[in-house]
Formats: structure tokens, C-alpha cells, sequence
């Protein structure tokens, strides 16, 4: 999806800029508006896709800091910066089988050893099912224990992939727990003031099953609802260079109530820069003979590193709306930051396009390819020797 977006927003800025208006103007004249039917033939019933945009450019100053931008610009030659904004609406899709969770409680000590078939790769999974489980179970998290998964236990996992892995394994949690909720019922209440382990105690002496084992909610329409996200970014080139620093980006996001917002505002953030990889820095160069890949290490390829990250970053959550869809109200997080990311390639292309107008007097539409490298950068500067005098000193 990353080259479609791209070259859409390719388009709209190309029209923008035929018909002279800023691209931001343009694109908000474009925005998606709650009721109309996408290019997938869904009818968008809760889209708030104008909400996040008019949210973020009022939070973020949006105005005021393309009067600023236009200041800067007219003001030096050799440094330039861009600012655009960016929407990304992006459909969660639950597939087939579903995720499985597994669920058994110890009557030794209490503890709860959860075994899901999603994998935790950094993006919160597990620690998003054992704040389930502990919810569910009105239990400490401190009694939840996650395993490695055994495919002779949960057989046939789905792959975790698409964003909704997390939300699936939250689900099939939430309903094995709600099994063992039901067993243990007739026994709390019989002893309502017993710890967790006195309890588990009582329903192991009574023979009561304390393991269990569900999926995640089938669902009728694969496609279940869409997110919703803007990002702003300002930038800065050096003209001589190409190289460019991105100055600040916001980002608004519509994730409904979200179940970790530490964790989900990090899978923005993470979102975000993979996507400034693969906009700005990570080329690819192939043997035109053989195709093999001749930039195969560090030296040559470059993904961001902290250098490359917003210097001044801030994010948002759209307030007040829950996700009726969603599992706890919530929505999925991150692969939709990642389209955000274009947003440096703008910039960083309006800002080019401004040193273009200064040396020739023309708007032009400078047309770019991601990934838009420092390299690029410059060399669509057009600058040459020419504009490089060095005019007599002052006595």
C-alpha cells in the first residue's frame, strides 16, 4: 500500500500545485466525510477521518507555521523547509481462523500461565493479553505468567501480521477467561473472601477444569472497520548537501480506547520511522545483469537510526471515541503510521521546490522517487556553478 499511497499523494500534490493552492488546502477539500462509499465499495459509517485532520491542524498550529515556513523561505537561499500534512485511513481485516489463547490457573501459588499463538515481536502483544487476562480475571498482573507457544498445544496458528494480531489474542483471551469465570463462579461465591490461590485451591479440590481454551470472535465481514490518522511535518534542507533534518512531526490518530496507550504510542512512533526508511533512505541497488543486490550491507544501506527521528515529535489520540467494532473499544496500531512517513518526502520535497523557484522564477512541480535520498535532493536543487559566485568584498 506504500507505493499506491504514495503515488496518489504524488497526484494531489501535482494538481495542487497546477492550480496554485497549498497542498494541505487541497487535500482537505478531498477528505473522506462520514456516509460516502471508498474505492472498496464500503460504505464508511464511523469515519472520522475530517475530525482527526481538523484536530491535528489546529493542535499542531498548523497555519501559523506555513506563514512561518513561506517567512523562512523568503528569507534564505541556502537553507529551505517544507511543511505538509498527510492522511492515512486504513481497513482492519479479521481473517480466518482467528487466533487461539489458552488459559490455566495453578492452585499452588496462583499463578496464571497463558500460552497464545500470536508472536510478540516487540509490538506489545503479550503484555496487552496478560493486562486482559488480569482484567478479566480481577486478578494482579503480577500473577500472569506468558509461555512460548507449542504448536502440539494450539495448533494451527494464524500468522501475525496486518496489525490486528494483538486484538485478536486480547479477544481469545478475554473469552477463555470468561470460561474460567463461569467455572469458578459457584465456588467464590461460596468463599467471596478468599485470595486468588485459596480459591484456585478450593475449585482444584473440587475438580473444577482451571484450564481453558477459546478463539477470537469470528466475524461476519472480514473487513471490521478502518482506522484513522494525520501526521504533519515540517522539514529542513541544506541546498548545498541535500541533507535534510526533519524538524518536527504530529501525528493525530483515531485508535478508540486504546488498551496500552505507552505501548501503542510507541508502535506509532516505530510505524513512523520504518516508514521513513522506506521513503527517504533505504535504496536498493541491483547488478542490471545478474539482479543481484549490491548494497548489501550497512555501509551502503541505510536504515534511520537516531539521527534521523523528528527532533521535536508529538502525538495525540482523537479523544472520546470508543471503537464499538473493537475489542475493549479499541483499535489496532501499527502498520497505519507508517503511511505518515510520506509526509518527510513532501516536505522535503516543497522545500526543493522552493529553491528551484529561487533560482528560476518558476513553481514547478519537482516529481521525486521514494526512496528520495539525500542525493536526490540535491541533485533536483538544480543548482550549478553559476549559482555559486562570490561577489567582490566590501572595503
Amino acid at each position: 500500500s506504500l507505493p499506491a499511497s504514495l503515488i496518489i499523494e504524488t497526484i494531489i500534490e501535482h494538481a495542487a500545485k497546477e492550480l496554485n493552492k497549498h497542498p494541505i488546502i487541497f487535500k482537505e477539500m478531498n477528505l473522506y466525510e462520514n456516509g460516502q462509499t471508498d474505492l472498496a465499495g464500503v460504505t464508511l459509517t464511523h469515519c472520522t477521518m475530517r475530525n482527526v485532520w481538523q484536530r491535528l491542524k489546529q493542535t499542531a498550529q498548523v497555519e501559523s507555521r506555513m506563514k512561518d515556513v513561506d517567512t523562512f523561505n523568503k528569507n534564505n537561499l541556502w537553507r529551505k523547509r517544507g511543511i505538509t500534512m498527510t492522511a492515512v485511513k486504513y481497513a482492519m481485516v479479521y481473517p480466518p481462523p482467528g487466533h487461539t489463547v489458552n488459559v490455566s490457573a495453578f492452585s499452588g501459588d496462583g499463578t496464571v500461565s497463558v500460552m497464545v499463538t500470536g508472536t510478540e515481536m516487540g509490538q506489545g502483544l503479550f503484555t496487552k493479553v496478560s493486562q486482559a487476562v488480569a482484567k478479566t480475571l480481577n486478578i494482579p498482573l503480577d500473577f500472569i505468567k506468558v509461555r512460548p507457544l507449542q504448536n502440539n498445544t494450539l495448533p494451527n496458528p494464524l500468522f501475525t501480521g496486518g496489525s490486528t494480531a494483538s486484538e485478536m489474542c486480547v479477544q481469545a483471551a478475554i473469552n477463555a477467561c470468561n470460561d474460567l469465570n463461569e467455572r469458578i463462579q459457584p465456588v467464590r461465591e461460596k468463599m467471596p473472601d478468599a485470595s486468588w490461590p485459596e480459591l484456585l485451591g478450593a475449585c482444584n479440590f473440587s475438580s473444577i477444569d482451571l484450564s481453558a481454551r477459546a478463539k477470537s470472535d469470528r466475524v461476519a465481514d472480514m473487513f471490521r472497520y478502518h482506522t484513522y490518522c494525520a501526521g504533519v511535518v515540517e522539514s529542513e534542507v541544506d541546498v548545498l548537501t541535500g541533507e535534510f533534518q526533519i524538524k518536527r512531526v504530529d501525528i493525530m490518530a483515531d485508535f478508540g480506547d486504546s488498551i496500552n496507550p505507552t505501548i501503542d504510542i510507541g508502535q506509532m512512533e516505530g510505524g513512523f520511522v520504518m516508514g521513513l526508511g522506506a521513503f527517504l533512505s533505504e535504496d536498493l541497488h541491483y547488478n542490471k545483469k545478474t539482479g543481484e543486490l549490491l548494497n548489501d550491507g550497512t555501509w551502503e544501506y541505510k536504515p534511520p537510526t537516531t539521527k534521523d527521528i523528528p527532533i521535536d515529535w508529538r502525538i495525540h489520540f482523537l479523544p472520546d471515541s470508543p471503537n464499538q467494532f473493537g475489542v475493549l473499544s479499541s483499535k489496532a496500531v501499527g502498520e497505519p503510521p507508517v503511511g505518515l512517513a510520506m509526509g518527510a518526502l513532501l516536505s522535503i520535497k516543497s522545500a526543493v521546490e522552493s529553491v528551484r523557484e529561487d533560482l528560476t522564477g518558476e513553481r514547478t512541480f519537482v516529481p521525486v522517487v521514494a526512496p528520495y535520498t539525500v542525493e536526490k535532493a540535491q541533485l533536483d536543487t538544480k543548482i550549478a556553478l553559476e549559482h555559486l559566485q562570490v561577489g567582490p568584498l566590501s572595503s
